[in-house]
């Protein structure tokens, strides 16, 4: 099936939200299952569903009440509401322009991820505190070795703190399940609610289980990268310009 158009992804992220608040990876496998997309699509659709979720909380229509969680405001629950959702303009780019906007962000991503690499840890410990505060959290980062495998924290406020803790990890290489193991530990002695493991390379099969049953978020290296583009953390931003078919002058 063809990729869907954002009016379908709208439509299809309100609806599958009204089974209660849902991961945005969950959001993600929902939307390729539905749409029938091969493992290329799933992946070009990722980008599109990040701007149309920011879109539907500029709409009111759903809320991020927790990292990564997603659910319905009550302006989204009610279905005289939704009808707005048809006036929201249409975002979808043609596959050419989709496909060159893919190809220049895996550029940047492979950009970033290779300076990344030349960084010193505690350096890399700030630039993901950076990225954290630039999503509007309030964090704070640890001094040093002796933080018992916990490199920072992550606060909303003081009246109603997040709890979380993090962990970065500037690899080339996969984590081990080991190093998820004694982090799960860690997390749990901290009695925090969720462990965010941060690393520029990725997780072995065994450490991804082990994230899965610990109440851990992984951050793994083109994910990293993608959210530095997105809160523009280590990126420039230039303006590209397009031919606009709708110009007054061009139709006279």
């Amino acid at each position: 099936m063809p990729r869907p158009t954002s009016s379908e992804m709208r439509a299809t992220v309100l609806e599958f939200l009204k089974n209660g608040e849902q991961p945005l990876k969950e959001i993600h496998k929902h939307m390729s299952n539905k749409f029938q997309l091969d493992e290329e699509d799933t992946r070009k659709i990722y980008y599109p569903l990040t701007g149309i979720m920011d879109q539907l909380k500029k709409s009111h229509l759903t809320n991020n009440p927790r990292w990564g969680v997603w659910e319905l405001t009550n302006e989204g629950s009610d279905s005289e509401q939704l009808a707005e959702v048809e006036a929201l303009p249409e975002t979808k780019l043609g596959d050419e322009l989709v496909d060159a906007d893919i190809k220049f962000t895996e550029d940047l991503n492979k950009g970033l991820l290779e300076k990344i690499s030349t960084m010193n840890p505690y350096a890399f410990e700030h630039l993901v505190g950076a990225l954290f505060e630039a999503m509007g959290y309030e964090v704070e980062v640890t001094k040093g070795s002796g933080d018992g495998g916990i490199d920072g924290f992550i606060i909303r406020d003081e009246l109603k703190p997040e709890n979380i803790c993090f962990q970065v990890k500037r690899y080339k290489y996969n984590i081990s399940v080991e190093a998820m193991r004694a982090f799960a530990h860690t997390v749990t002695k901290n009695k925090a609610r969720l462990g965010i493991f941060i690393t520029s390379g990725s997780f072995e099969s065994g450490a991804i289980k082990v994230a899965e049953e610990d109440k851990i978020e992984l951050i793994d290296g083109n994910r990293l990268a993608s959210l530095l583009i997105k809160y523009n953390i280590g990126v420039k931003t230039h303006t590209i310009k397009t031919l606009d078919e709708d110009y007054e002058h061009f139709k006279k």
